[in-house]
């Protein structure tokens, strides 16, 4: 395969998508899919985890919220960015 032809393959597959949705009347619009996509489901394991995570915060003092809330820098601090050292 010679370098460009898969861009080459992909543009006249675009080209005739094109041309057959003018010919379908959908000028200047994206041609619908043919299969309609599915529904999403809600996660069983996600809601298991909730429902977990809910019944622990209620069961929390008032003092093991404030001091799990002022933890909270420590527990997520791989999430601030970092100074470049170039």
């Amino acid at each position: 395969m010679r370098p460009g032809s898969q861009h080459n393959c992909h543009f006249v597959a675009a080209i005739s998508i094109l041309a057959e949705s003018r010919q379908k009347g959908h000028v200047g619009r994206m041609p619908q899919p043919e299969m309609e996509i599915p529904r999403r489901r809600r996660s069983a394991c996600a809601d298991a985890a909730l429902r977990a995570e809910l019944e622990r915060i209620v069961r929390m003092t008032i003092e093991e919220r404030v001091k799990a809330a002022l933890s909270m820098q420590e527990l997520f601090a791989w999430l601030n960015p970092t100074a470049k050292t170039q």
